[in-house]
């Protein structure tokens, strides 16, 4: 994971690294903003100050601190970022969640700005899109957690033969790149898609995917972080994407 700045080529787009910042970008219409959170107690702290009732007691909900933590900070930086491109207060920002957890803005801000949230193990993943919807997620490499239950459940009979020829060393990145494609195509379309996950094909090698739907969905390479696979789902292909990782100094 790098936050120098540089970049590589995917077709026509370049693909900035992961950047640290030291002010807000302006996120333009086509861009896309992907923004890395590590899960810290300073950031949970800061959180506290700026959840609402609903979310604080959906915390406290969690049996663990560890999940409370993730909650807490992916929501607060959710809400940090969003009042960064609102123009709003953190605090006031209205946040509702469709029936399966898609979480939504409420209609009084007249907003544009979409955006997907997704955690895992110390990290968070945030993206931001004008007008045009977006999926992300991001998954922890857990080898111990794949056994043939989860491999019925969640890969196609083909993704599933590839699963059991690939070595051994490489089957765990196989795995949660499968799965982590699946879930940002399954939080890009929000409450309407009701596809087991074993029925639907979305291999990594393929950028571009034609839909039941009658339109492509875009995967967008994210840059590596170690131990995890992340996804970038969109309906059209954007025309720039920035990688940032959001620090203490956009925040205090």
């Amino acid at each position: 994971m790098t936050g120098d700045g540089s970049y590589h080529k995917i077709g026509r787009l370049l693909i900035h690294d992961w950047q640290n910042v030291s002010h807000m970008p302006a996120l333009d219409a086509g861009d896309r903003h992907v923004w890395l959170v590590r899960m810290d107690e300073r950031l949970r702290s800061l959180s506290e100050t700026v959840l609402s009732r609903l979310e604080l007691e959906r915390a406290a909900a969690f049996k663990f601190r560890t999940h409370q933590s993730q909650f807490m900070v992916s929501r607060g930086a959710l809400r940090f970022l969003l009042g960064q491109y609102l123009d709003q207060a953190p605090g006031e920002i209205e946040i509702h969640s469709a029936e399966l957890g898609k979480p939504y803005l409420s209609q009084c801000f007249l907003a544009n700005v979409q955006f997907n949230i997704s955690h895992s193990g110390e990290y968070a993943l945030l993206g931001f899109s004008l007008e045009q919807e977006l999926g992300v997620d991001i998954e922890r490499h857990d080898p111990g957690a794949i056994d043939e239950g989860l491999l019925t459940q969640c890969l196609t009979a083909s993704e599933k033969l590839r699963f059991e020829q690939a070595l051994r060393e490489e089957r765990t990145q196989l795995f949660f790149d499968l799965w982590t494609r699946k879930e940002a195509y399954m939080k890009l379309l929000g409450d309407g898609l009701n596809i087991p996950p074993n029925e639907l094909s979305l291999s990594p090698a393929k950028p571009v995917r034609e839909t039941a739907e009658g339109y492509n969905v875009y995967f967008t390479e994210i840059p590596a972080i170690d131990g995890f696979s992340c996804a970038l789902a969109t309906r059209e292909q954007p025309a720039k994407i920035q990688f940032y990782t959001l620090g203490l100094n956009l925040l205090i």
